[in-house]
């Protein structure tokens, strides 16, 4: 089967988008689920019931995407293109958080 034309509607304020410092990623039988969520306030460190200090860090889902498990393998493919090619313009990034402990 050829590959569909895809014609987006962008509703109003979606063009914009929404920032998210982290994305984490679950799945259910029928779909797999990214949530996208915003750092609320400054990381700071916490000491668990172990006795290890690690950091805390509060945040607020900003947006939940549910796609069906047929489509993450297209997803991964086109995250890594993007990737590549935005690491061969401005070079490879350290990998691991983003933020400052």
């Amino acid at each position: 089967m050829a590959e569909p034309i895809l014609n987006v509607d962008v509703q109003p304020g979606a063009a914009a988008g929404v920032h998210a410092d982290y994305a984490s990623v679950w799945t259910t039988p029928e779909t797999c689920v990214i949530d996208f969520l915003c750092v609320t306030e400054p990381i700071r460190p916490q000491v668990g019931e172990d006795g290890v200090s690690r950091p805390l860090v509060n945040t607020t889902l900003v947006s939940r995407v549910r796609i069906p498990p047929t489509h993450v393998w297209e997803l991964m493919k086109a995250l890594e293109k993007q990737l590549s090619a935005w690491e061969t313009k401005h070079g490879k990034q350290p990998r691991g958080t983003s933020h400052d402990e």
